[in-house]
C-alpha cells in the first residue's frame, strides 16, 4: 500500500525534507562565518604594516573557522633556503619557535618545495626527526594540514594546521584552508 496519513512512508519523506534543510541551513551558516573571516582578515591585512599582527589574525581565524586545535605560520627565508618560524596559535610549549625547516625536509619542507597540501592523517605512524618528535610528546597533535602559501609563482612559506584527533576534511574545509594560505600569502607578500 502507498504512503499515506497513518502510513510510515509520508513521516520519512517530512522527516528527510526537514533535515535537509537543516543541513542547507548549516551550511549557508558556516559559509557566512567563513566569509566574515575573510573580511576580518582583508582588514588586518589592508590596516596594519605589522605582519606579526596580521599573522595574529589570520592564525585566529585559522583555529576557530577550521576547528584546529593548533596553527603555526612558516615564513621561506629565500636566502637561506628554509622555512622559519613566524606565529603560532593553540600551542603549549615555546619549544618548536626555534626550529628551522630546509626547503623538502620534514612535512612544511616538502609542502613548500612540492607547492601542494601535505595532509597526514596519523602523525604518531613514521616519525621522522627530533623536533617533530618533540612537538607530537609535548603537544599530542594527531593530524597534520601543511599548505603552502604562494604569491605571484612563489612560495612565501607554509601554513600549518594541527588537530589533536583523527580529522578527516571534507572539501569545503580544505578549499577554505586554501582560501587563507591565500590571504597569509598575500600579507607576507604585501609585507615584504
Amino acid at each position: 500500500p502507498a504512503a499515506g496519513p497513518g502510513r510510515p512512508g509520508g513521516f520519512v519523506a517530512v522527516n528527510r525534507n526537514i533535515t535537509e534543510r537543516v543541513l542547507a541551513e548549516q551550511r549557508s551558516e558556516a559559509q557566512l562565518k567563513r566569509l566574515r573571516a575573510l573580511r576580518t582578515i582583508d582588514q588586518a591585512i589592508a590596516s596594519s604594516f605589522d605582519l606579526r599582527v596580521t599573522l595574529d589574525v589570520l592564525l585566529e581565524q585559522v583555529v576557530s573557522q577550521l576547528n584546529a586545535d593548533g596553527a603555526v605560520m612558516l615564513l621561506l627565508n629565500q636566502p637561506l633556503q628554509r622555512l622559519e618560524y613566524a606565529a603560532s596559535r593553540g600551542f603549549h610549549s615555546t619549544t618548536f619557535r626555534n626550529v628551522q625547516i630546509p626547503l623538502g625536509q620534514g612535512f612544511a619542507g616538502r609542502a613548500a618545495l612540492d607547492r601542494r597540501l601535505v595532509h597526514v592523517p596519523n602523525l604518531f605512524e613514521g616519525r621522522g626527526d627530533l623536533a617533530r618528535n618533540l612537538l607530537l610528546e609535548q603537544e599530542r597533535f594527531v593530524t597534520y594540514f601543511g599548505m603552502p602559501l604562494i604569491v605571484k609563482g612563489g612560495v612565501k612559506g607554509v601554513l600549518e594546521v594541527y588537530h589533536r584527533r583523527p580529522f578527516d576534511p571534507d572539501t569545503d574545509w580544505l578549499e577554505f584552508l586554501a582560501s587563507l594560505a591565500g590571504q597569509a600569502g598575500i600579507a607576507v607578500d604585501n609585507a615584504q
